[in-house]
């Protein structure tokens, strides 16, 4: 259950990141690897990186939540 709010917050943190930032003009100024300097890698790498975060705050939350009474 954890997962798929995650999932559903990256897709919501992606649309709004990438709304505002092009990832081929972020990593203009950067060296990037080849693997990462197409357009479509950036947008992967972003949800990805939501998708950790957000999964790592679920967890945090759920686990802070049940040892609250201990």
């Amino acid at each position: 259950m954890l997962l798929w709010a995650s999932f559903l917050s990256a897709c919501v943190a992606t649309l709004l990141f990438f709304a505002c930032f092009d990832p081929q003009i972020l990593v203009d100024h950067a060296a990037p690897p080849a693997w990462l300097a197409d357009r479509r890698a950036g947008y992967t790498v972003g949800f990805f990186f939501f998708w950790m975060m957000s999964a790592i705050s679920s967890f945090l939350t759920a686990y802070l939540i049940e040892t609250r009474g201990r």
